[in-house]
């Protein structure tokens, strides 16, 4: 059923926002936003850029809405991002909100390089599965069901990441502890990354200390990724 919009608000569709967020290395995070928001606004209104956690917010206010809108924001309170929300807002001299788009998420550029870990590839033989982890070959492959359609915005997104990866790497973990693995740029690399999580691995000789070990490095991953807390902001 369509609904009344009582209040004359606009809603401002997604192909005018662009957000993409990078880490940088003194710390904190860089949002660049690229706004498209002409005729959302008239004489003396201002953009509002609002990002949120939770409690924590911090706010930007822009010059009045033009054809283009190119600016970084340094964002202190929110580490490396996860769970971030974003809202876009057009206010008037008054504080009316002339138009606005909320439950925005910054694109993460950096997360697309192509030396990642985990390759991602669309499979046409998953069946009613989003997704499976494909041990078969010399390096773990992330298989993504190619009749979801838009498989690339379904790895990206915040959601399938927080649910799905945890699972991820708890079997690429058992991969990794197989003695008869040789060396090889892809398991030396994913030992790296384990070892960065919760220390030397173990030999694998004793299988509960192997699941034990895991357990832990899967927990300091869900921590150090604040999964609970992004899931959560998704939700809300």
């Amino acid at each position: 059923m369509s609904r009344i919009n009582f209040t004359g608000r606009k809603r401002i569709t997604r192909d005018r926002i662009r957000i993409e967020a990078r880490s940088p290395d003194s710390g904190g995070l860089d949002l660049r936003l690229r706004l498209d928001l002409d005729g959302f606004g008239d004489v003396g209104s201002t953009v509002v850029v609002e990002a949120y956690r939770q409690a924590s917010t911090e706010r930007l206010v822009l010059s009045s809405p033009a054809a283009s809108i190119d600016e970084v924001w340094h964002l202190d309170t929110f580490g490396d991002g996860a769970g971030v929300g974003l809202r876009v807002k057009v206010v008037d001299r008054e504080g009316l909100i002339l138009a606005s788009a909320d439950r925005l998420r910054p694109d993460f550029p950096e997360s697309d390089a192509g030396d990642s870990l985990l390759p991602v590839r669309p499979s046409d033989d998953l069946g009613e599965l989003t997704h499976r982890l494909d041990l078969s070959g010399d390096e773990p492959i992330l298989a993504v069901n190619s009749g979801i359609g838009d498989w690339r915005a379904l790895v990206g997104s915040p959601a399938f990441q927080t649910l799905a990866f945890p699972s991820v790497l708890r079997e690429i973990a058992r991969w990794a502890l197989r003695s008869d693995l040789d060396g090889g740029d892809a398991i030396d690399g994913w030992r790296l990354y384990l070892e960065d999580l919760n220390g030397q691995l173990p030999d694998g000789a004793d299988p509960d200390e192997s699941d034990a070990w895991i357990d832990e490095a899967v927990d300091v991953f869900g921590r150090r990724h604040a999964l609970v807390t992004t899931l959560g902001a998704l939700l809300t």
